[in-house]
C-alpha cells in the first residue's frame, strides 16, 4: 500500500517536488504516481522511450498544482501540459511543464505527434478532450465523482491499490490495441 510513497521518497526530483509545493498530501502523490506507473505499464506496447523529446503528455484537471504534469516533466524527457481552471497563477519553473489556468475546453493548446491523455479524477469527458488534443495515442484516466466513459471499451482496467483514494480505478485506451 505504501509501494509509491515509497517509490517517490527515492526518486532524485522528489524534494524539488516538495520544495515547490507541487504535492499537498501522500493522496495527491499516490494519485500522480499511480498515473505515472499505469504509464510505464503502457510503454512497451506505444514502443516509445523516456528520453523522446517528441512525446507530450496532456493533463487535465490536475488540480491547483501541476501535480501529475510536473512528475512525468522531471521523470522524462517529454513536452508536458498541465490544463485546469483551478490551476494557481504562478511560475513553478518546471523545464518542459507548460501550464493553462482555463478549462480544456477553452485551451489554446496546439499539440502534434505522440500523446498520452492524461485525466486524474478529471470532471470532463473524454470527447470534449479530444476537441482539443484529436491525435492522442493513449488515455489514462483515474475516474472519480464524474464517471469516465466513451463508447469504446478501455484496453484495460483495474483497481490500484497503491492509490490512497476510494476512487483508485484506473482506465486505460490505446490507440490500436482498442479503437480510438
Amino acid at each position: 500500500m505504501l509501494r509509491y510513497l515509497n517509490e517517490f521518497v527515492q526518486m532524485r526530483c522528489a524534494p524539488d517536488l516538495l520544495k515547490a509545493q507541487i504535492f499537498p498530501d501522500a493522496k495527491e502523490i499516490s494519485e500522480s504516481m499511480g498515473m505515472y506507473s499505469a504509464m510505464r505499464d503502457i510503454l512497451p506496447h506505444l514502443g516509445w522511450q523516456w528520453a523522446d523529446p517528441s512525446i507530450s503528455i496532456v493533463v487535465v484537471c490536475d488540480g491547483h498544482t501541476p501535480r501529475t504534469a510536473a512528475l512525468f516533466a522531471m521523470r522524462s524527457k517529454w513536452q508536458t501540459y498541465s490544463i485546469d481552471p483551478c490551476l494557481r497563477n504562478r511560475q513553478w519553473n518546471i523545464n518542459r511543464l507548460t501550464c493553462y489556468r482555463c478549462k480544456v475546453e477553452a485551451c489554446p493548446l496546439a499539440v502534434t505527434g505522440k500523446t498520452v491523455l492524461i485525466m486524474p479524477h478529471a470532471h470532463v469527458n473524454i470527447s470534449d478532450c479530444l476537441n482539443v488534443v484529436p491525435n492522442v495515442n493513449a488515455v489514462i484516466a483515474l475516474p472519480c465523482c464524474f464517471p469516465i466513459t466513451w463508447d469504446k471499451e478501455p484496453y484495460r482496467e483495474y483497481v490500484d491499490e497503491n492509490i490512497h483514494s476510494e476512487k483508485n480505478t484506473v482506465k486505460i485506451w490505446i490507440k490500436g490495441l482498442t479503437i480510438l
